[in-house]
């Protein structure tokens, strides 16, 4: 590909988790720096033979089913705005990556010294929901404010026409993940499992505390999947469920039973909210 096939950004360069650099493409795509991320997953751990951050590359490639990832092709090179050349990886490819690493650690996959690589992943994973990706980079990177307004809400339909039920498509993963532990179908009859309302008011608590959540009963008092607590917050609001459910589902990819699923979540918010870490 010559330089001038290469997408270019049009953004600035925006941070995500710490010091993880990421951008938005011409193309719409949004991308993060290789390097950036192998630093972040590898913490203060460097290549002993180049006294570099360890390749991207080689940390997916050692995961399971990890090479079927490379095989798709996510790297992009692009043109940062100031000139040069920048090495990305796909942003959905990266939220694929960490629950890999999730999964293959639940599963006991993973080699001694890779764990603190999956601790590290599985923290990421609890800000970097997939359905959360792209309006965190937007907002990184300054994007929202010239972004089409209607974008994020199309992709949303898309998202809602695209699961053909009822559940909130923010719990859908969550609820997933958690049907593997109980050793049960997600749908059964086509209708959410039984303990789906349970599942919500734990994170409904974990994010907003027992008086949020009876304040969102006085807003909904007959709580269903057709009338759900998310339609009755404000977009911050929505905002700290999203970081709460990324929580959860990363634990619901760690834990050995839907018990100690719930055994984690308490011991993680031990009494406080998410919203009380924020003001």
């Amino acid at each position: 590909m010559t330089k001038n096939q290469r997408p270019k950004a049009i953004t600035k360069e925006g941070t995500i988790f710490t010091g993880v650099s990421c951008y938005v493409l011409d193309n719409g795509q949004r991308v993060i720096t290789k390097r950036s991320m192998s630093a972040a997953l590898g913490g203060s751990q460097l290549n002993p033979d180049t006294a570099e951050p360890a390749s991207l590359d080689r940390y997916i490639d050692r995961l399971p089913n990890g090479s079927d990832l490379l095989a798709a092709r996510p790297k992009v090179e692009f043109i940062p705005m100031n000139g040069g050349l920048a090495h990305g990886i796909d942003a959905h490819t990266i939220a694929r990556m960490l629950r890999l690493y999730a999964d293959a650690w639940g599963a006991g996959a993973l080699r001694a010294n890779q764990i603190p690589v999956a601790q590290r992943a599985v923290a990421m994973l609890a800000q970097f929901a997939e359905i959360g990706i792209v309006a965190l980079i937007d907002e990184a990177t300054g994007y929202q404010e010239v972004r089409p307004k209607d974008e994020l809400q199309q992709r949303l339909l898309g998202m809602i026409r695209a699961e053909l039920d009822d559940v909130d498509p923010i719990y859908r993963p969550l609820l997933v993940a958690l049907a593997k532990l109980k050793k049960v179908p997600y749908f059964g009859n086509g209708t959410p499992p039984a303990w789906s309302p349970a599942v919500a008011s734990i994170c409904t608590v974990c994010t907003f505390g027992e008086e949020g959540r009876r304040k969102l009963r006085e807003f909904n008092p007959n709580l269903s999947w057709a009338h759900r607590d998310p339609m009755h917050l404000d977009a911050e609001g929505k905002k700290l469920l999203i970081r709460t459910l990324g929580i959860a589902e990363a634990y619901a990819h760690t834990a050995k039973t839907f018990e100690h699923w719930i055994e984690q979540m308490n011991a993680y918010f031990r009494g406080h909210p998410i919203q009380a870490w924020m003001f």
